[in-house]
């Protein structure tokens, strides 16, 4: 049984920081990021059709079932030429 689990769970979460730090030194945000839904299961071609809107910071989606779908932008700058990029995606 683990007696302080607060403790360990903080613990755990400042050294998964240090690992992604360490194994990702350079990021940026998107330069856009916008949002069209909620939808049924639809097809890429199809949600390519739909109005898309600016997403906003903290918005929340729902209900959980509920499908949106969205678009990015960003320049990748041209010092990260030849590296792997990654979008990091934290939908919490």
């Amino acid at each position: 049984m683990i007696r302080h689990r607060e403790y360990t769970r903080a613990r755990l979460a400042q050294v998964s920081q240090r690992l992604f730090e360490l194994v990702h030194p350079d990021s940026r945000p998107l330069d856009e990021l916008v949002v069209a839904g909620p939808v049924g299961r639809i097809a890429r071609d199809e949600a390519a059709a739909l109005d898309f809107r600016p997403a906003e910071p903290g918005e929340r989606y729902g209900p959980l079932w509920a499908t949106y779908w969205f678009r990015g932008r960003a320049v990748v700058p041209s010092a990260w030429e030849g590296r792997r990029v990654e979008l990091r995606w934290d939908s919490h």
